[in-house]
């Protein structure tokens, strides 16, 4: 099954100093995992790790989320209450000006 996930940059502890890097959501079941690095690389690193260590023991096929052809619909492990995103990021790396998008952001449970 195809699974989307999100990536955000992060910040994590290096031996001798802060490492910039990047953290991987599953858009599925809310899996985190963070990888050092920002490269394409790193990435793909993190969607290796994803599919390795999916808590609901799956093989699933992961993609990110940003190539993804529309909106996302978003189970987090919830099915009565799935969440679509496809517009801007949200959280401390989003602009401080809010940001129109023609991609839709819906919020809610599925009637």
């Amino acid at each position: 099954m195809k699974v989307w996930v999100d990536f955000h940059d992060t910040v994590l502890d290096g031996d001798r100093a802060p490492v910039p890097s990047v953290q991987a959501i599953c858009l599925r079941c809310g899996k985190v995992v963070e990888v050092y690095g920002r490269s394409e690389a790193s990435k793909r690193r993190a969607l290796c790790m994803m599919r390795d260590g999916c808590p609901r023991d799956e093989h699933n096929f992961y993609e990110d989320s940003e190539e993804a052809p529309g909106p996302v619909t978003v189970g987090l492990g919830a099915p009565s209450a799935p969440i679509v995103v496809g517009g801007p990021k949200v959280g401390p790396e989003a602009p401080a000006q809010p940001v129109r998008s023609s991609k839709p952001i819906v919020i809610g449970r599925r009637r």
